[in-house]
């Protein structure tokens, strides 16, 4: 999110600060030194307030004379899901987080007037029951259904939506169904 001026800024200072230290350096970018970004150059781009696409999109690192020096490296192995314990639960993530790559660089999916169409298996999906948001908050936290959830079981879940009132009816219905468990646990 931060303009390419700031970026331009910090090369132009690191440059001048260490050409007195490092024979060559004011002729190399950031002085020669390695500076690592980490971002998703594709969802994140500059605040700039009231201004248009092209100014936006002009606004980022992608825009400066620095991008030609830079090295672009991609992620490609999602260490964090790795950690399942069970081999199958593995081969599940490595083919989830490529069929996700897939749909990010538009190798799945079949354009439609403009749309891009994405079929998702049928796996996937939730069996809508008569209402919609305790089939989400049950399909999260299965153990709510059972009456055992436990508290550490909420640090490791979450339920993104588009919408901020969805978010709440959501939690609304998990803090009722978590309320009614234990009120019935403690009369």
């Amino acid at each position: 999110m931060t303009h390419k001026h700031c970026f331009e800024a910090l090369d132009t200072t690191m440059r001048d600060q260490l050409r007195f230290a490092i024979p060559g350096s004011a002729k190399k970018t950031f002085g020669g030194k390695i500076v690592v970004l980490g971002s998703n150059f594709r969802q994140i781009l500059p605040v700039i307030p009231k201004a248009t696409r092209p100014v936006v999109v002009g606004a980022t690192i992608n825009s400066s004379y620095m991008w030609t020096n830079c090295k672009v490296l991609m992620l490609t192995k999602n260490l964090r899901l790795r950690t399942l314990a069970l081999e199958e639960d593995r081969h599940t993530v490595d083919w989830f987080s490529k069929w996700i790559a897939n749909i990010r660089d538009r190798i799945v999916g079949v354009v439609n007037d403009g749309s891009f169409e994405i079929d998702i298996l049928a796996r996937f999906l939730l069996k809508c029951g008569h209402d919609p948001i305790a089939t989400i908050v049950e399909s999260t936290f299965p153990s709510l259904r059972y009456d055992m959830l436990d508290e550490s079981q909420l640090e490791g879940r979450a339920i993104l939506s588009s919408t901020l009132d969805v978010v709440d009816q959501i939690s609304t219905c998990a803090t009722m169904k978590i309320y009614q468990k234990y009120t019935l646990l403690n009369s």
